[in-house]
This record gives structure tokens, C-alpha cells and sequence, in this order.
């Protein structure tokens, strides 16, 4: 009964400590690929299901069948959009949809914990201490602050959260399942691939822990894993029927897309089979590196946020050493059934999906990517407390040392996740922190000098000068040097230096974009209007100085040549000043009634409110009334006059 309370006690704290760990985020607003899955996806906003599960995840972000470009592979993860959609459908407040990430976060954390609880160790002391602290590990390490804090992030968290909870289940389920216990493992093992399909790698590190923590034959394991295969390969002939079926999908061979090609010669051309396996290896050693000291975290590895690297780099050469071993030690491991093997093998198992190793997945690398492998390092670096600290319990100061250093640890790790986590508030925070960790990343360049320009836009810098637009107009010049085709860093750049004034070199930059991107929609948008607004001053320009010729001719006598001028200015541009000054020069004439004529035509185009302007037109009726004659009208606009003029003095 004591037991069991305190596990309830437990639980309660696991839960609330991870929620406000990341109750921060809660004030942050929609950030980065939000928008691919949300706020500018017109399925989820318009709550088209039908679409949502038949179609691209981000099929709904591209307004223009046309124009959809997909990263290799595609991506089918309906459950979280179906979820976004009904949200959205009541309220489109970010807090709502960061609440929802928070306690599925905090609900993993203790799903983790009650998971590592059936991982058999030496002493049931110890493996509450070891289901414990992987769980304490899971919860605040900074890895995950990605996850969490974009609301993207979703489908990892539910991805992983129904997966653990079906493993769980499986874990208690007699053997083999009967039928309410198959289907319940069967809904739960496929809503999770629905979420995110990097939720089928558990499929095998079921099975092996069968095996591995029950003694379980392989065929026994594989029968008891039924439902979950069952369910696996149904989502695998969904997403294939699908992803083949989609027709407004075009896979363009795109730098964003494959990571691995290179510039040569003004054309893009495959890395060579060295130096794109040099590269993996060189991203493997730096996720390790990431998993074990979180403490440069980037949302943006994109290229060349990490250098092209060659197999016999010494970074390359390592990570491979560094892999060899782990997988040499794995495998020995498991045959002795030592559970730090089992750790190791969650964590390649895990990372295996986004390697690069077996297929491309369109990027190199990003941190959201270790969510689920961290269970793994987070389970290995558990074990290793409790081993060391049984080794040395009977050594006082040596046990204060470990312990030291463990809180230490859990201190720096909460503090590097909370401060990570501010970064997140917005995009513009979020872009200039990673820059200088990402300096060279193609796309994080673009994305800061477009959200620069962005906020210049919306004056939120409180600056109306255009210092922003300059700096902004920098981080796209880098991101061309880096991509000398990225026709999104072309586009924003035309749009800098239009607001700059630069018209003719926006007009230039936009038809660059089209060069490298015939099809784009936004390009060919903006150069149509800047063209046009172009045309219009040089139009303009053209007429001011006709409009200036026509005023030096009235003032010469030339009343005829003035009166053709500003006749050909009106056939164009029919506005109040341009038949004032031909009523003028009809007047100058001698040929009052069509300077009248002139006159009240200038009146009917002049703002109401501009009393200036029409003192001076009055004044003028009034002269060509007398002209003609017309003696009542001189004074009613007499009358309008002294209206003006007593409403002054008031």
C-alpha cells in the first residue's frame, strides 16, 4: 500500500515538475513549421478531413498544385492535423495548442517512467531508481525543447506517447493477446504511426524486449508483437497508396530537399559516394555529441550548416569508431542480456529512421530527430548512476562526488532547457539565436532576412529607417553565396531592395528567381507589381514634365501650346491640379466659359476637406463667373468663401 502511493506520489510529480518546466512556452506565439501544419494549412483551417487523410501532410500548406514541392519520401501524419483542425475550428490562440504539447510531453515522461519499471534489473529497489531517474533524465533534458515547444512538435510527442503506451500494455499482456487486448494494442500502435510514422521502430524494440526482459522465444515474441505488425504494415499500404497518389506532388532535385549535392561549374551535381558517407558519419558524431552536451541547440542544420565532410576527416573517422563499437557492444550485449546493450540498441534503432544511412530523408539533421533515441541515452546514463553508485556506496566521499555530480547535472540541464525554451517565443527570436550556431545554413539566412524585412514591414522594430532592410539584405546575400540557386532567398531579396528604392535591381533580382524556379507564383506576383509601380513613376515623371513645359509656355504667352499640353496630360491622368492649371490658361486666353468649365471639373476631383485647395478654385469660379456674366454664381461661391474664411477666424 506504502508502495503504491508513493509510485501514485511519484507520477503526480513527474507530471508537474515537466509541465512547468515548460510552462514558459506557453506564452509563445506560432513559430516556424507551425505554419506548414496550421496556421496557413487551408485544410486544417477549413477542417477538410477528407483531405487530411488523403493527401500530403503539407499538401494543404501550397496554395498552387503547381507549385508543391515535397521533401523525398513525403509525409503522412493525419492524427495530429485531424487534432489542430477541430482546435483551430474554436480557437486560433498559440497558448491553447502549447497546453496541448506540454501535458502530452509531461504525459510521456511518465509513461517512461512506468515503462522502465518493467525492464528487469538486480533489485526491485533498484529498478524503481532506475525507471526513476530515466525518467528525471527524459524530462529535462534540452534536447527536447524542439519538440515541446513547437507546436509542430505534436506528432513526435503523440508519435512516441501511444507507441510507449502500446509497448506497455504489451509488456503486462498475457501471452499470446486476447482478442479486446490485440485490437487495443492494434488501435494504439496505429494512431501512432498516424502521428508520425518513426513510431514503427518500436515494432522491434518490442520484440527484443520480450526476448530480451521475458525470456520469450523469437517466435513467441513476434506472435506476441502481432498486432503491432498487423498495424504497421496497414499504415504502410495507407501511406503508400497515398503519397503514389498524390498528384499535385513534384519532387524537384533541390539543394533543400537533398543535402547531398554539390555546386560545380554553375550546376548542381551529386556528392561523391566519400564525401556524402564522410558527412553522414561527420552528423551521426554530432548527434551524439547533441545527446550527450546539449549546449549549442539550432532548430536549422540545413546546408551548409554543416560542411561537406570526406571519410577520412578525423570527425568522420571517430563517429564511425564511435558507431562500430556501439553497435559490436550491442549486439555481444544482447546476447548476454546486459541492459546497457538495450539502451544502445533503442538509441541506433531510433536514429536509424533519420540516418541517411539507408535512404534519404531529405535533411541532414535536427534535433527533433533524437526525441525518441534520448529514451535510450537517457536509459544508459540511469544505469550507469545506480551501477557506479552500488559500486561505491561503501565510500562516503566518493558517493557525494557521484551525487554532486548528478544534481549538477539535473540543475544544468533544467537551466539549459528553460533558456533554450525563451528562444522560442517567436520567429524572430528564435532565427537570431540560432544564427550564430547555424551561420552557414542556406535556409536559416533566408528565414532571418525574410522575417527582418517582415517585422520592418509590421513596424514592430519601432524603426522606420532602413537599417533593417540592409541587415536583412546581408543574411540573403550569404544564403545566395551558400545556395547560389535558391530562388525563395532571390524573391525575398527583390523584395528588400524594392522597399529599399532599388527598383531596377529588385526587378533584375526577381526575374533571377524565376530563372532558377520557373513556376513561382510569389516571383512572378511581386515583378508584375513592381514593374507596374515602375511604369507608374516613370509615367509620372513623364507627365510632371510635360505638366512643367505646359506652365513655362502659359507664362511666355503660349497659351494655345499650353492649353494642347495640358490637354494630352488630362487624356492620361484626369486630376484636379492638371485642369486647374488648364482652366488657367483657358483664362489667360481670353476664353473665360471653358476656364469655367475647367475650373468646376478641378472642383468636383478636390477632397472636401482640403479648404486650401479649393479657397484658391472658388476664387477662381467666382473670376470666370464675373467673365461671363453670371453675376448669381460670383456670389454663392463669394458666400462659400467667407464661410471658409469665418469658420478660420473662429
Amino acid at each position: 500500500m506504502i508502495n503504491s502511493q508513493l509510485k501514485n506520489r511519484t507520477i503526480w510529480w513527474l507530471f508537474i515538475g515537466s509541465c512547468l518546466l515548460y510552462a514558459m512556452s506557453l506564452g509563445h506565439q506560432f513559430v516556424l513549421d507551425d505554419a506548414l501544419v496550421l496556421t496557413e494549412n487551408r485544410f486544417v483551417k477549413h477542417m477538410d478531413f477528407w483531405s487530411i487523410l488523403t493527401k500530403d501532410t503539407v499538401a494543404g500548406f501550397f496554395q498552387s498544385e503547381n507549385t508543391s514541392q515535397f521533401v523525398a519520401g513525403g509525409r503522412y501524419r493525419p492524427l495530429t492535423l485531424l487534432i489542430f483542425s477541430v482546435i483551430y475550428s474554436i480557437t486560433q490562440s498559440p497558448w491553447v495548442f502549447h497546453v496541448l504539447n506540454v501535458l502530452a510531453f509531461a504525459a510521456t515522461v511518465v509513461v517512461v517512467y512506468r515503462l522502465t519499471e518493467q525492464f528487469n534489473f538486480k533489485h526491485a529497489q533498484q529498478q524503481q531508481r532506475l525507471a526513476l531517474f530515466t525518467a528525471i533524465l527524459f524530462a529535462v533534458h534540452p534536447i527536447h525543447t524542439e519538440v515541446v515547444n513547437n507546436i509542430k512538435g505534436l506528432d513526435d510527442i503523440l508519435s512516441l506517447l501511444l507507441a510507449l503506451i502500446a509497448w506497455l500494455i504489451l509488456l503486462k499482456t498475457p501471452k499470446p493477446p486476447a482478442i479486446k487486448q490485440f485490437a487495443g494494442l492494434f488501435c494504439l500502435m496505429f494512431l501512432a504511426l498516424m502521428s508520425k510514422e518513426s513510431a514503427i521502430v518500436i515494432v522491434p524494440l518490442a520484440a527484443v524486449s520480450l526476448w530480451f526482459f521475458q525470456n520469450n522465444s523469437v517466435w513467441l515474441s513476434l506472435k506476441r508483437c502481432a498486432p503491432f505488425i498487423v498495424a504497421s504494415l496497414l499504415y504502410v499500404l495507407i501511406r503508400a497508396v497515398v503519397i503514389h497518389s498524390a498528384a499535385d506532388i513534384q519532387i524537384m532535385p533541390e539543394l533543400m530537399n537533398d543535402p547531398f549535392l554539390q555546386w560545380h561549374q554553375g550546376a548542381w551535381e551529386p556528392l561523391s559516394i566519400a564525401n556524402k558517407y564522410g558527412t553522414i558519419f561527420h552528423t551521426l558524431g554530432l548527434y551524439l555529441h547533441q545527446v550527450l552536451l546539449p549546449i549549442k541547440l539550432s532548430h536549422d542544420y540545413y546546408p551548409h550548416a554543416i560542411p561537406v565532410t570526406g571519410l577520412c576527416n578525423w570527425q568522420s573517422v571517430l563517429s564511425m569508431l564511435l558507431y562500430s563499437g556501439m553497435a559490436f557492444y550491442c549486439l555481444y550485449g544482447l546476447l548476454k542480456k546486459q541492459l546497457p546493450a538495450f539502451a544502445i540498441l533503442i538509441y541506433l534503432v531510433s536514429l536509424a529512421l533519420f540516418s541517411n544511412v539507408f535512404f534519404t530523408i531529405g535533411t541532414l539533421m535536427a534535433e527533433r530527430f533524437l526525441y525518441m533515441p534520448s529514451l535510450g541515452i537517457c536509459l544508459l546514463m540511469a544505469w550507469c548512476f545506480i551501477v557506479l553508485s552500488q559500486k561505491i556506496k561503501n565510500r562516503k566521499i566518493a558517493l557525494i562526488l557521484l551525487s554532486a555530480v548528478a544534481v549538477s547535472t539535473l540543475i544544468a540541464a533544467c537551466w539549459q532547457t528553460l533558456l533554450r525554451s525563451q528562444d522560442w517565443h517567436n520567429n524572430l527570436t528564435l532565427f537570431k539565436a540560432d544564427i550564430s550556431k547555424s551561420t552557414n545554413s542556406a535556409k536559416l539566412n533566408t528565414a532571418l532576412g525574410g522575417e527582418l524585412i517582415a517585422q520592418w514591414q509590421a513596424r514592430q522594430t519601432n524603426n522606420n529607417e532602413t537599417i533593417q532592410l540592409e541587415i536583412a539584405l546581408n543574411y540573403l546575400n550569404h544564403a545566395i553565396e551558400l545556395h547560389p540557386t535558391y530562388a525563395q532567398a532571390y524573391l525575398l531579396k527583390g523584395n528588400a531592395l524594392h522597399y529599399l528604392g532599388r527598383t531596377n535591381d529588385a526587378i533584375k533580382t526577381y526575374h533571377q528567381a524565376l530563372t532558377f524556379k520557373p513556376n513561382f507564383s510569389a516571383a512572378k506576383d511581386n515583378l508584375a507589381r513592381v514593374d507596374a509601380q515602375r511604369k507608374q513613376v516613370i509615367d509620372q515623371e513623364r507627365l510632371q514634365n510635360m505638366a512643367e513645359q505646359a506652365i513655362a509656355h502659359s507664362q511666355q504667352g503660349n497659351h494655345d501650346q499650353a492649353i494642347g499640353l495640358f490637354t494630352s496630360i488630362l487624356d492620361e491622368q484626369a486630376t484636379a491640379q492638371y485642369y486647374f492649371f488648364r482652366g488657367v490658361a483657358y483664362g489667360q486666353s481670353g476664353q473665360a466659359k471653358l476656364a469655367l468649365s475647367d475650373f468646376k471639373q478641378a472642383e468636383v476631383l478636390t477632397d472636401p476637406n482640403d479648404h486650401e485647395n479649393l479657397l484658391r478654385l472658388w476664387q477662381a469660379i467666382k473670376s470666370a463667373s464675373l467673365e461671363t456674366g453670371d453675376t448669381a454664381q460670383a456670389n454663392d461661391y463669394q458666400k462659400k468663401i467667407d464661410n471658409i474664411l469665418s469658420t478660420r477666424s473662429k
